[in-house]
């Protein structure tokens, strides 16, 4: 690292010293999963009361696309025998209302039973265009065992904007969203 670049380096951390930088790292990510655990246990909140299901999936939706920067469209599909059905969304408005299970990324993601990030949507035979912001985009299915009630998909117009961490806290999610659909179900 050359001297200029150890003074940009330093203004925007405060310190070359590698031990610090790693303690405002381990502090921002520790700020990041308690903002996250407060999220979860909002969407409890939400999924708790007493409104109707398309309102507490609108609400959850709203906190989810409010609460990332890096989630430009935000949406839950319910899977309605083998037709995923958009349910409530925030963003720009899509023809993908009704996409068959084993069709694009959304479809095949219940058809796999498996979370599916794709870093660039591009570069996936699969991917159903949407809009041509979308750059990357990652699909969450909402099931317990092997019963799936749908997903929740996230696209973003940054491409790879998604990690290990969104994965994990939509996973979350989705699990407190299967319980919820399991309880109407019962």
């Amino acid at each position: 690292m050359s001297g200029a670049d150890r003074q940009t380096f330093k203004k925007s951390v405060g310190t070359t010293d590698n031990q610090s930088v790693c303690q405002k790292m381990g502090t921002k990510k520790r700020t990041l999963q308690v903002e996250r655990d407060k999220l979860l246990q909002d969407i409890r909140k939400v999924l708790n009361g007493p409104q109707s299901l398309q309102e507490t999936l609108r609400r959850v939706v709203q906190l989810l696309h409010g609460s990332f920067d890096h989630f430009d469209w935000t949406g839950i599909y319910l899977l309605r025998g083998d037709i995923l059905e958009l349910s409530e969304y925030l963003g720009a408005p899509t023809v993908h209302t009704r996409i068959p299970v084993g069709e694009g990324i959304c479809g095949a993601a219940v058809r796999e039973k498996a979370v599916l990030n794709v870093p660039d949507v591009s570069a996936d035979e699969r991917y159903l265009a949407c809009s041509v912001e979308t750059k990357s985009e990652l699909v969450v299915p909402i099931m317990k065992g092997r019963k799936i009630w749908g997903e929740i998909d996230i696209d973003s117009h940054t491409p790879a904007a998604f990690g290990k961490e969104d994965e994990d806290f939509l996973a979350a999610v989705a699990d407190l969203l299967a319980d919820y659909l399991e309880q109407l179900d019962a």
